[in-house]
């Protein structure tokens, strides 16, 4: 049993006709699209948008209508998948570094879904995936500096490249993947978002509104607001 494909095919159920949809990446997002793409008539009055080049381009092959963001004031659901999601629904993505994009889609929407299997739920968040900031260059040295004084940190890297360079982003800025030896306050760890020269981070806290997960138990639908 394929337990994301299985995720993905109870979100869809979530998806009502003439909507907004924002998509995240991954191959979870990828089976959503497909779920969806089944019914053509349905699928067809449906508005995707993504920030992920990847997810894009299979919507694109799937013959489903896309949106540049900057159009939309808002979006009805915005489905993504994550590392880790906690019973409070808090969730950690450590991956491919686009969360700040994924984090203005999810702003938007009315409903923010996590999808995956079982084993991404965990009592809280912990410190097994690495905290991702986005930052502006010329902040590195700063930033880096603070977070090892307020933070138990294991280790502190920048992103690069596959040739050594500097990893950039669509900003032009720059990604640190940090090692927390300590649990940390999550609250605490959301704040960093607001330091000067940092533009965000991938802890999305108090943001996701439901997590749909399965496993060997079936499917879980955990909510704050629709059950």
């Amino acid at each position: 049993m394929d337990y994301k494909k299985q995720a993905a095919t109870e979100a869809a159920k979530l998806v009502k006709a003439n909507s907004v949809i924002g998509l995240g990446a991954g191959n979870t997002i990828a089976f959503l699209a497909e779920a969806i793409a089944v019914d053509d008539k349905f699928a067809a009055t449906i508005q995707f948008v993504s920030s992920s080049e990847e997810t894009l381009e299979r919507l694109k092959t799937l013959n489903l209508s896309t949106k540049d963001a900057s159009e939309l004031a808002s979006v009805d659901i915005y489905f993504d998948g994550c590392d880790q999601v906690d019973q409070d629904l808090n969730a950690m993505k450590s991956g491919a570094g686009i969360h700040t994009d994924e984090k203005t889609f999810a702003s938007m929407a009315d409903r923010v879904v996590i999808l995956g299997d079982d084993k991404k739920l965990v009592g809280t968040i912990d410190i097994t995936y690495p905290f991702v900031i986005e930052i502006h260059p010329a902040a590195l040295t700063s930033i880096s500096e603070r977070i090892k004084t307020e933070f138990s940190i294991d280790s502190i890297n920048v992103r690069k490249d596959s040739k050594g360079n500097l990893l950039k982003t669509i900003r032009s800025c720059l990604l640190i993947d940090i090692k927390l030896s300590a649990q940390p306050d999550l609250f605490l760890l959301d704040q960093v978002k607001g330091w000067p020269g940092v533009i965000d981070h991938s802890l999305f806290y108090d943001i996701v509104t439901d997590a749909i997960l399965c496993g060997p138990g079936g499917i879980q639908h955990l909510s704050k607001t629709y059950l």
